[in-house]
């Protein structure tokens, strides 16, 4: 039997099946109440002040509550756009400080008032009511009107509303009837970025949404504490809407903004779309399912053609960025089927990125390069661009586009004072975006999408800026309007272009119907504390309403860092989305960190086919989306501020990534991480990202297997000469010294603490293996160094190394080596003013997440011996540069960044590459060692590429010992002249 709140609800489905839906209207002073087979509605003043779900008895919206300081009614623009626009930001991102504050006036809403006028009458299956005379709480505008018409749909149940505004002078806008009262338990789930979830942790405020990627489909689902609500558009001709959810502190209010066309200036009427509201006993997916249902009906021809390239249902990891040497491309074969890896390739025209639109010569080597490609078994695709030209270039002449280039006049109702945009205005070589309205347009596109086709043989396209159309100020062309050029633009791609499956930035519900792999580029969104909010709060909203065959592709390229890729897989896990990997030799051959994770987290998802499911009833708060693998078992991902897990259908976590700890309990193991039992992590930073999988513990050369708390693991990694532990404290306040116990798993033949030699863990030599604990007590920070090698023994003015000398790789978070190793590809000799011999100097460069390191065990040769090493920036315009550090013993002994720093000199009109200033001296430091002499001193030169590796050119030499009676620590700079001067 159904549970006693349910039985109202399946009762009110089975009288579904058997006749039409029926009303109950209930009229009363300034307000009505109408009744739906699962909803109970109260309206009042052009809101929706009381909601009870019936199939739970929830009351969602209760008006005791009487929170009412929210955007409602008549949409009005006045003489002054400036109110109106500050009230439409497209995303009102609190990271940002994008939102608006809650309980402020709204002058461009003209809401019914205590002197309106009202009237209400019943109409076929439900009533219409009317208020005349409305006001924005300090003025009244006693000749505008709005009326509100509520109605239960006889086939579906749904509570159906419309609305209808008007004024006698021009300016109007838009039009919304808000949910209003709404408790603070609940939570609203919507197609932004994917799909995120809001809630009452969020500051007190108005959010906004509009336009794609921050609103990209006119349905939010609305979950309580037993059951949810549905709000929903169903519009295939894509009107403009706007998102509005506020949160008093009390309670939430929510709206879907019906607008008018741009521009306003002659609107004094404003019809709205239909809004469609129901209740539910599931969650949010359950909530959406009518949305759904009514989009995979309407678009049901043009999924049927983004359905047909089979091929693609079996994608499951996309690389958007390749080292193309057959190394790497057999590392890829053997590490993916090739049949489940789609290689995108970002500059495959002729021209630079964006530059020269609409020109599609392919550049020199590609159609070669698509060729071989395809030859391993994988599958292409390219960056093409939807809507873009450069004014004045070559084939924009050729081709006369300007003859059918529709401009945007406006970009938005948030910019609507803005200039417009103007091919007559534009300079020559100007990036501009068109209107995909003009049919010309959308004809010659696709043209030349079908010759890039034939001419590349490449399997798919990545259509750039393709969700970027909507309503843009020109009206209606050739029977279309706003977004609805995007729309037939993209049915014209999949009619004239079929067998070519598309990408595209974003996939709003315009052009869903045709994108299987919407890019997602969380990564270069707002800021950290974004990324951040969407690690946790992001679902898989998108996937679900336009699916299947709609899987977020989150890329690789701009998150060179540790924390770039945990955006990258977080959000990917929670949208529902795709495998990626950086297909370099470096990156295929990690065995720890982010660049491991995202391989064996690819790897998961091809080798078991996962896709995302969708369970309608209510899903636990963490838990962010759902997998099901080629046999139909369930995968579950959960997100909280601290932990984001995949858990298998054994109910074990298959992996996960952990930040904001300093131990965890865990089945899982850290690669490579030295400070692990059964069960238990210890050592951790807080403030890193660390990534965990099923397997054994690493049998480090040294374990720590016990450590104060608020100690963390700072770096760990080994070579056959040496071992380096750094230990050190996770705060200023944290312990300065304490208890740490050790034991060695290598026949080290000594050790080194903070410079000093030190007992060796007990090692038993006759079984080769650990002979028990030893305990230190240190004072933080503490660096370890245990001595296997023999140290050379270079002599004064002698370089260290033999010049044979490759680097590896350390992860800057974690202090744990990546695996694999830098093959140093030049090994010039450069002159350094004072040297009376060339030097000679090594590139040290390319670690992105990690620094290149190159490492030399010598011994100290005397008490006025010092370390002499040069280092020097080359690169004077592209790229973020690099941090150089030296390290003696572990220890940083010298650091110094080589990044570009502003140019205060210039100025707008100014050569964009002089904006900054680049440091490209010799740096000459010298650090006294007589102190040290006669024992050993690991040297270590690393060059951090801080997250980017483009262009960076940073240049050591290989160190030297040089007399220095007087043991004073130098660190200089050198100019081509020969001046010397202080860093």
């Amino acid at each position: 039997m159904a549970p006693r709140a349910l039985r109202g609800c399946v009762a009110a489905v089975l009288l579904l099946a058997v006749g039409p839906a029926r009303a109950a209207v209930t009229l009363g002073d300034r307000q009505f109440t109408i009744t739906t087979p699962r909803l109970e509605a109260t309206v009042r003043d052009g809101m929706v002040v009381r909601l009870k779900n019936r199939c739970t008895g929830e009351v969602h919206a209760n008006p005791a509550l009487a929170d009412y300081i929210l955007p409602r009614g008549l949409g009005h623009m006045g003489t002054d756009p400036k109110p109106m626009m500050a009230l439409h930001s497209p995303w009102g991102n609190q990271q940002m400080n994008q939102d608006l504050p809650a309980a402020q006036p709204y002058p461009t809403m003209h809401r019914p008032g205590p002197n309106s006028r009202y009237r209400a009458a019943r109409i076929p299956g439900g009533v219409r009511a009317t208020w005349s005379g409305l006001t924005n709480g300090t003025a009244e505008f006693p000749r505008e009107t709005l009326t509100l018409e509520a109605w239960v749909d006889q086939k579906t149940g749904q509570l159906l509303l419309k609305a209808v505004g008007t004024s006698p002078n021009g300016g109007v806008y838009g039009v919304q009837v808000p949910l209003a009262n709404l408790h603070r338990d609940h939570t609203f789930t919507v197609p932004s970025f994917g799909g995120v979830r809001y809630g009452n942790t969020e500051r007190p405020a108005l959010i906004t949404l509009g336009g794609a990627p921050f609103w990209e489909a006119p349905v939010v689902g609305i979950e309580g504490r037993r059951g949810s609500l549905g709000l929903w558009v169903e519009d295939d001709t894509f009107r403009p809407n706007f998102f509005f959810l506020t949160w008093s502190g009390k309670s939430f209010g929510v709206a879907i903004e019906a607008l008018n066309l741009m521009p306003f200036e002659r609107k004094t009427t404003i019809r709205s779309c239909t809004w469609h509201l129901d209740a539910f006993t599931g969650g949010w997916v359950e909530a959406m399912t009518p949305y759904k249902e009514w989009y995979a009906r309407a678009f049901a021809p043009e999924r049927k053609l983004r359905a047909g390239p089979r091929w693609a249902d079996k994608i499951q990891v996309i690389c958007d960025h390749l080292d193309p040497t057959d190394e790497v491309l057999r590392l890829l074969a053997t590490t993916f089927d090739p049949e489940t890896v789609l290689i995108h390739e970002w500059n495959a025209r002729a021209p630079e990125f964006d530059h020269e639109l609409p020109d599609w010569t392919p550049r020199a080597g590609y159609v070669e390069r698509v060729r071989r490609l395809q030859r391993y078994g994988f599958r292409t695709m390219a960056y093409v661009n939807t809507y873009c030209v450069n004014v004045g270039s070559p084939v924009y002449v050729r081709d006369k586009v300007a003859e059918f280039a529709l401009p945007r006049k406006k970009s938005g109702i948030w910019a609507y004072a803005d200039p417009p945009q103007s091919l007559t205005t534009a300079q020559e070589g100007q990036l501009l975006y068109l209107d995909p309205l003009s049919p010309r347009w959308r004809r010659y596109h696709t043209d030349m999408m079908i010759r890039w086709r034939r001419e590349t043989g490449t399997d798919a396209n990545y259509e750039d800026v393709g969700g970027t159309a909507g309503d843009f100020g020109n009206g209606v062309v050739a029977g279309k309007a706003g977004a609805q050029g995007g729309t037939e633009q993209f049915r014209e791609l999949l009619r004239r272009n079929p067998t070519v499956p598309m990408a595209a930035e974003y996939a709003p519900d315009n052009i869903a119907f045709a994108v299987r792999w919407p890019l997602r580029y969380q990564q270069v969104w707002g800021n950290e504390e974004t990324r951040i909010w969407w690690m946790e709060h992001q679902r898989p909203v998108s996937a679900y309403i336009h699916g299947p065959q709609a899987r977020a592709w989150v890329p690789v390229i701009n998150a060179g860092s540790d924390f770039g890729r945990n955006v990258v897989v977080a959000c990917s896990d929670a949208l529902g989305g795709l495998g990626q990997v950086a297909a370099t030799a470096a990156e295929l051959r990690a065995t720890t960190g982010m660049s491991y994770h995202m391989k064996r987290r690819a790897q998961l998802f091809a080798h078991r086919q996962l896709r995302p499911a969708f369970p309608k009833q209510r899903w636990e708060p963490s838990l962010a989306c759902c997998y099901r693998d080629r046999d139909g078992r369930l995968y579950r991902y959960y997100a909280t501020a601290t932990v984001q897990q995949m858990v298998g259908p054994d109910g074990r976590p298959l992996y996960q990534r952990v930040t904001g700890l300093n131990q965890i309990d865990t089945p899982l193991t850290l690669p490579g991480w030295p400070a692990a039992r059964e069960g238990k992590i210890i050592g951790l930073n807080p403030a890193v990202r660390y990534a965990l999988h099923r397997g054994a513990h690493d049998r480090t050369q040294v374990q720590v297997t016990d450590l104060p708390a608020g100690i963390r693991v700072a770096r760990y990694e080994s070579t056959p000469q040496r071992t380096v532990l750094v230990l050190s404290a996770i705060t200023e306040n944290g312990p300065s010294s304490g208890r740490v116990v050790l034991r060695v798993h290598a026949p080290f033949t000594g050790a080194m603490l903070n410079d000093q030699p030190v007992a060796l863990p007990p090692w038993n030599e006759q079984q080769q293996a650990s002979g028990g604990a030893r305990s230190y007590t240190v004072t933080f920070p503490a660096h370890f160094v245990f001595l296997a090698g023999e140290p050379a023994q270079p002599q004064i003015g002698e370089y260290f190394g033999d010049g044979r000398e490759n680097g590896r790789y350390i992860n800057v978070a974690t202090g744990l080596e990546r695996g694999g190793e830098f093959a140093i590809p030049y090994r010039p000799l450069f002159t350094v003013p004072g040297e009376a011999q060339p030097v000679p100097f090594l590139f040290l460069n390319y670690g992105s997440e990690c620094e290149v390191a190159v490492d030399y065990l010598v011994r100290v040769p005397s008490p006025d011996a010092a370390l002499r090493v040069y280092v020097q920036n080359r690169e004077t315009r592209y790229g973020n540069g690099g941090i150089v550090r030296l390290y003696l013993n572990g220890r940083v002994a010298h650091a110094l960044d080589l990044g570009p720093q502003p140019n205060p000199d210039w100025k707008e009109g100014d050569d964009p590459a002089t904006r900054n200033r680049w440091d490209t001296d010799i740096h000459a430091w010298t650090v006294p060692l007589g102190k040290l002499a006669g024992q050993p001193l690991l040297v270590t030169l690393a060059t951090d590429a801080k997250g980017d590796n483009n262009a960076d050119h940073i240049w050591w030499a290989r160190p030297k010992f040089i007399a220095d009676p007087a043991q004073q620590a130098r660190f200089e700079r050198l100019s081509e002249s020969g001046e010397v001067r202080n860093e």
